[in-house]
Formats: C-alpha cells, structure tokens, sequence
C-alpha cells in the first residue's frame, strides 16, 4: 500500500531541554499510515521525552509536533484529552492495574471512554484477549500471570479502542526471547490489521530490525541515522555499526573525558 504524501505523525526541527540543559537538538522524525516506526537509542538519549511530546506532556523549546494535521503544543487541555483518546500506550512494563482482573484491565478504556453497552464490551474484550492469545487468561489477576503475559494483556488494552496510532514504550524490556518475539510478531500483525501507525521506543535491535519500516536512531540529542533496517544495516556508518552490534569501540565512548588517572590519585606523573 503506497504512502500517503502527508506524515500521519511528525516531529520537525525539534529543540527541548530541562533547566537550561538541551536534551533534544534539531529532532526530525516522520511516521505514515500503516508504518511500524523504531526510534532507537541507548539509556538516556532522550527517547521517552520524545514520546512526552508527542502526547503533550511537554512542550517543545522550538520546531513541532503534529499528529493528524494538528499541531499537538497548540491544544488546549480538552484538545489534549481529545488526541489522547486516539493514541494507544503500551508502558514499560505493562503498568496494569493490579487489583482489577485480566478482563477488567482490558474493559478499563471502553468503560472510560465510550458509551457500549456491557455486553458489548464484554465481546470486545474478549475479541481483543483473543487476538493476543489470552482469551483464556481472562478471570485471572496480573499477579497469576507471567511477565510475557502480561505484556500482551497491556497490548490488548493499548488496542481496546482501535487507536490510529500505537506508542510502545520498551515494549521487549525485561521479556525472554520467546516473549520478545511474541511481542514483536503481535506489535507488527496489530498494526497491519488496524491500518494503524506505530511508534516503536526501544533499543532491542533484532526484534526491532524484524518488524520496523522505517528507524531513527537517536544520540547526544539528535538523529544520528535514518532509514529501512536493510538501508541501516548496509550503509556503513561506524555509529549505526556500533550500536547494531553492540561493540564496546566506536562512536560511542566506553571511557568519558577524564584527567589522567594519576592526577586523579594524586600521584607524580
């Protein structure tokens, strides 16, 4: 299915910091209709506050985030709960409820936000722990299910409301191989059958380069490489290189700027 020429989601020439510390310089980043997008980088590369952005959380010090031709630090606070309405969040870890059952964490955003009939809710609900393999689970507690499980009743609850776009937050941390894949077969299978757009916040690399269209990677602040996991994984850049590989030289420093260690202990050079 060809791309439409407009981004469904778009972050351009973004600047943000905290305090007077810039943490985000110059941010670009485009998402389509039906694109599985991956914005990878290490611990403290400022990818989650990007995803604070893109809900309005924060707002940024210059550029734009635009979501669906509206421009997200423009709206007010019922403009807000409004877009919220159509984003689907996955958090780290799932961040169910855990005094309410399987079924009722799933329920939680069609009891909240429409207007259905229990039976109704009861179907979908049912529809959507079917589709992540949990029907079965239903009765049960998050405390009575592992923590791969538990990943997919959030994912399931992330979906409830068949939401245009879906936000993954770490979506593999923490998860066993066979998790991990089953996370990333089920992020992919429910974004195809949706039609809908997904932002990907990781820095698992092989289940990301098995599902992504499209990956930015992010570091001191700004993209550092763009482009296909083919694209990426051909091009030869010693940064991408580094990070797809996981090697301790490169780019990226393993030693940060220090005086040498004897001036550091006092000793004669």
């Amino acid at each position: 299915m060809p791309l439409s020429p407009t981004p469904f989601l778009s972050i351009e020439s973004l600047d943000f910091g905290y305090n007077g510390r810039k943490l985000l310089r110059d941010l670009s980043l485009h998402a389509h209709r039906g694109e599985v997008v991956a914005l990878m980088g290490g611990s403290g590369s400022g990818k989650t506050t990007v995803l604070r952005l893109l809900g309005g959380q924060l707002r940024p010090d210059s550029g734009r985030v635009q979501f669906d031709g509206e421009e997200v630090a423009a709206l007010d606070r019922a403009g807000l709960y409004r877009i919220r309405r159509r984003m689907g969040m996955l958090f780290q870890h799932g961040a169910l409820f855990t005094d309410l059952s399987v079924f009722d964490n799933v329920a939680f955003p069609l009891r909240e936000h429409t207007r259905l009939s229990p039976t109704m809710i009861r179907d979908l609900v049912l529809m959507k722990l079917d589709a992540v393999g949990l029907r079965g689970a239903a009765a049960q507690t998050p405390a009575q299910i592992s923590g791969g499980m538990a990943r997919r009743v959030a994912l399931a609850r992330a979906t409830a409301l068949d939401p245009p776009l879906l936000i993954y937050d770490e979506p593999f941390a923490g998860l066993d191989p066979i998790s991990r894949g089953t996370i990333a077969h089920l992020i992919r299978a429910l974004n195809d059958a949706l039609g809908a757009t997904s932002i990907v916040v990781t820095h698992d690399v092989p289940e990301t380069l098995a599902i992504a269209d499209r990956i930015y990677l992010l570091a001191e602040g700004r993209i550092m490489a763009s482009g296909t996991p083919d694209a990426l994984r051909s091009a030869g850049d010693p940064f991408v290189t580094q990070f797809f590989s996981g090697a301790k030289d490169g780019p990226v420093r393993f030693h940060q700027p220090a005086p040498p260690m004897a001036a550091d202990l006092g000793l004669d050079p």
